[in-house]
């Protein structure tokens, strides 16, 4: 598989390098559902919602990267979001409402009902690495050192990562770099 992620506590989702995703209960094995995503790009820029229904996929069109959001039935995009001049991976907020996307040395908070950004955090320096929500999801930290507080907008603290562009994985009390790095959020 290109790419393995838990859509909720029992559901599997596994990414084939075809585009196929299936769902599976892990709880009893069983197959929930299996998909063809629309203009699949690769793992790198691909975003599950936590209730496996939703996706989110930066691909290259017209020459810009276009983020778009599209729902596990046929049909074509539910948004069509923006265009952006870097590419990364999207993140979706633990309830799914929010969707956020790097923008250079911002970030973009989409609201996903209404299709508007409704907020733009500011990155501390440089571009702003990989994105991950807390479980609660009151606060987003990126790979590149910057954890922002929700509720305000506000940069609530800075870390020093070894790698600004690795990936980030948060239970809301640690965050944990690819390199095995570890700090207090």
């Amino acid at each position: 598989p290109d790419w393995l992620g838990f859509g909720s506590l029992s559901t599997l989702a596994v990414l084939g390098q075809d585009g196929s995703l299936t769902l599976l209960d892990v709880s009893n094995g069983r197959l929930l559902d299996q998909f063809m995503l629309e203009t699949y790009t690769g793992p790198e820029y691909l975003a599950l919602a936590h209730d496996g229904r939703e996706y989110a996929n930066l691909r290259l069109a017209a020459g810009r990267n276009l983020l778009q959001i599209f729902g596990l039935m046929e049909g074509g995009s539910l948004l069509d979001l923006d265009r952006y001049p870097l590419p990364h991976r999207p993140a979706f907020s633990p309830d799914g409402r929010i969707l956020a996307m790097v923008r250079r040395n911002q970030v973009d908070l989409w609201d996903l009902q209404s299709g508007e950004v409704i907020r733009r955090l500011e990155g501390s320096e440089g571009n702003i690495g990989p994105l991950a929500f807390t479980p609660d999801g009151t606060r987003l930290v990126a790979g590149s050192g910057e954890i922002w507080d929700l509720a305000t907008g506000d940069l609530a603290a800075t870390f020093v990562p070894a790698d600004r562009t690795e990936r980030i994985a948060t239970n809301g009390y640690l965050g944990v770099a690819e390199s095995g790095q570890i700090w207090d959020i």
